[in-house]
């Protein structure tokens, strides 16, 4: 499978990265339409966004690939970010399950041995395992520097302030040499799934389906961002409380 570069991308959607208005209604492949916000990164600080200063963006905005390619152009745990966990799958009926199941962030932020943001850094024990949710439903996506989708997903297909929000990451790519042909092929594969609904989305462009959360079936490796753990997270007033995270993705499948 091939992914579209971001010139030559012919989206089945009207193209949503150009609007200059607050929104627009969308038809999906489906036949589905929905109502979709769209935030552009101007006069979005950074608290606001899934992106922080420091390392991580200085090393992005030194990358001549971030933000016009799909390989991965971030620093912090590049190789977690990227490379699969090579395990077994656990998979939950639900978000719910999975957050009731995961180790909590006060434990990880002071996990021992600290968790390392070097680019080399492993995933610790509760990082190792592989999970699957059969269904929840995307409330908003987001294109960073990196080339990562950050995508929110929920328990719900509305959000308020009971919901369950949690986020998961369709990752830049890893140099092909640097991983295995089938994972590297679920990678691409879980890339392309994604971008047949919402389209190679520009860097800094945030979609936003506040009314009419999309039913998703997603999978990956477990990832606790240490890099933002404790801070506020997330996109327009939809904030995860926790810093766990599905990361890579290496499953995604629209359920309509």
């Amino acid at each position: 499978m091939v992914l579209p570069s971001a010139k030559a991308i012919t989206d089945t959607i009207p193209d949503l990265t150009r609007l200059t208005q607050s929104g627009d209604w969308l038809r999906l492949p489906s036949g589905k339409v929905i109502w979709v916000e769209m935030q552009g990164s101007d006069g979005v600080s950074d608290q606001d966004g899934f992106d922080s200063l420091g390392l991580e963006s200085v090393g992005r905005r030194k990358n001549p690939l971030h933000c016009v390619s799909h390989k991965f152009a971030g620093v912090v745990r590049k190789d977690v970010k990227t490379l699969p966990h090579q395990g077994s799958t656990k998979a939950f009926a639900s978000l719910d399950n999975l957050v009731a199941w995961l180790p909590k962030d006060s434990l990880m932020k002071h996990h021992q041995p600290p968790i390392s943001t070097k680019s080399d850094s492993k995933r610790v024990a509760e990082e190792s395992q592989n999970v699957k949710i059969k269904r929840a439903y995307l409330l908003a996506a987001y294109r960073a520097e990196d080339n990562d989708f950050h995508v929110l997903i929920c328990n719900r297909p509305t959000y308020d302030s009971t919901a369950i929000l949690f986020t998961i990451e369709v990752s830049g790519l890893p140099d092909s040499s640097n991983v295995s042909r089938r994972d590297y092929c679920k990678l691409v594969t879980a890339r392309c799934a994604f971008i047949s609904q919402l389209g190679n989305i520009a860097c800094g462009n945030t979609f936003i389906f506040r009314d009419a959360g999309l039913p998703v079936s997603v999978g990956g490796s477990l990832f606790f961002d240490i890099h933002h753990a404790g801070q506020i997270h997330g996109r327009k007033g939809l904030h995860p409380k926790s810093a766990w995270e599905i990361h890579p993705v290496t499953y995604f499948k629209w359920l309509n």
